[in-house]
């Protein structure tokens, strides 16, 4: 009995082995368009899109990491290097940058609503893009004003979802 036990065991640690060697190293990337409204509007509930985002790639079994969320313009972030240089040093597979553009909230002051985000996945080890494309962002609701760090979670999520089938074809090899 004890054999069968052992033999089970060192069976698990096998399989243990194997799927870590196959693991797909992520990183996100953000970035956000500056936005010009008023002052006393407060800060972009970017941390709540990008835990939006980690949260729908966790769901699916991806565990990915962040990078701090740089205020770029469009151009600035349309450089595919964008994201690479942490992720190289990082031993990272595949970097998803995302750029997320803010607008304010027509039905209350202050508040800030995800207008859209691009998004570019990167294969680190030949910079090649393997996907890209855009997301539409929560809009402008009742519920999104009264509760913008729960829309920006929504759409955070919305995100990761888009870009998991990419994802998951980049880490069988496939490009985009």
């Amino acid at each position: 009995m004890k054999r069968v036990y052992s033999i089970v065991a060192l069976s698990i640690l096998m399989l243990a082995s194997l799927s870590s060697e196959a693991a797909l190293t992520i990183s996100v990337a953000p970035a956000e368009a500056a936005v010009a409204v008023d002052p006393k509007a407060g800060e972009t509930p970017i941390e709540s899109f990008i835990s939006g985002c980690l949260d729908s790639l966790f769901d699916a079994g991806i565990i990915a990491t962040t990078s701090p969320t740089k205020t770029l313009d469009a151009e600035q972030w349309g450089d595919r290097a964008f994201g690479l240089q942490g992720a190289r040093e990082g031993f990272v597979d595949l970097v998803v940058a995302l750029y997320v553009v803010w607008k304010p909230s027509v039905l209350k002051k202050g508040v800030l609503v995800a207008a859209g985000c691009d998004y570019r996945i990167l294969r680190v080890s030949s910079g090649a893009v393997v996907a890209s494309g855009h997301v539409n962002g929560s809009g402008d609701s009742p519920e999104a004003a009264a509760d913008p760090d729960k829309a920006a979670r929504m759409a955070g999520a919305e995100v990761g979802r888009v870009c998991l089938p990419w994802i998951l074809r980049a880490s069988n090899g496939g490009e985009g």
